[in-house]
Formats: C-alpha cells, sequence, structure tokens
C-alpha cells in the first residue's frame, strides 16, 4: 500500500498507467488490480488493467481513463490523503503470491491540490497482497458472477 498527500479536498479527475504486471498459474492476469481511495475507503476506483486476459503470464497495460467524464472522479478528502493498494481478486490458494507488479508508472491528474509524480508500483518483484475486506464491498456483486462464470469453465 501506497498513500500520498495530495491536499485537503482534493479531487481525482485522471488516471494514466503503463505497468508491467505477472499472473502465477493457476491466477490470471485479469486478476490482478489497483485500487486507488481516499484514506477512509469511502470514495474512490477499483481497476483492473488486464481485464479479459483469463490467464496466467506476463503482460503490460497502458491506457488512460479522464475520471470525471466517467462519473468516477471523487475528493480525497480533509486529509488529503489518495491510497493505493495493489492486489489480486482471486486468492487461488495453491499459490502465494498469486502475482506480481514487476514496474510501470501510473500518473494521476489532481485538482485542488498538489500534482503527483509518477507512481512506480513497487520495487521489482514486490508482491500483489490479497484484497482487503473493505475494498471487497463494493466489488462484491460483480465478484459474485465473475466467480460463477469462472468456476463453470474450469468444470467443463
Amino acid at each position: 500500500m501506497l498513500t500520498y498527500n495530495v491536499g485537503a479536498n482534493a479531487t481525482i479527475t485522471a488516471i494514466t498507467y503503463s505497468v508491467n504486471v505477472t499472473a502465477f498459474t493457476p491466477s490470471w492476469l485479469s486478476e490482478i488490480g489497483l485500487a486507488f481511495t481516499d484514506s477512509d475507503f469511502f470514495e474512490g476506483v477499483i481497476f483492473n488493467p488486464g481485464t479479459g486476459d483469463d490467464f496466467a503470464g506476463t503482460a503490460t497495460y497502458s491506457d488512460s481513463a479522464d475520471l470525471a467524464a466517467l462519473g468516477l472522479s471523487f475528493n480525497v478528502g480533509a486529509d488529503g490523503i489518495l491510497r493505493l493498494e495493489f492486489y489480486e481478486d482471486f486468492d487461488d490458494s495453491q499459490v502465494d503470491p498469486d502475482g506480481r507488479w514487476n514496474f510501470g508508472t501510473i500518473t494521476f491528474n489532481v485538482e485542488g491540490g498538489t500534482v503527483l509524480p509518477p507512481v512506480d508500483p513497487g520495487t521489482p518483484g514486490g508482491e500483489v497482497p490479497e484484497p482487503a475486506s473493505a475494498l471487497l464491498i463494493g466489488a462484491g456483486l460483480a465478484a459474485l458472477g465473475y466467480r460463477r462464470r469462472r468456476a463453470a469453465k474450469q468444470a467443463h
């Protein structure tokens, strides 16, 4: 987990990223994610750069998102803390860790606070932690459908 003080009540309006990640079998690249939130986990965004890549391996993902245009911009609150957590959606108990953020940069557009430098998702070889319980609440319904689909695929 990383935290940055971006200024009280600053608004996160966009993200640009270029990251390289590895998922170890039986985990999938689509399960490795990033959550960026306020310090209370009340406001924020959760995303998985490898969405749709339902296989293990190593890949690089680059993209950007205008969070304001998507209706996903958010304020960090009075403490000014932007919290980043790298995680794995699905705990494949056969392997630990499930995946790794190898290298890359993540840049946020911050309005009303200080400008952030690009974020290095960790040192090479950094493990991807399991998701925090608070983050699963927001993604719970989507995860149930995803897991059912995955279980059905594995049953065939």
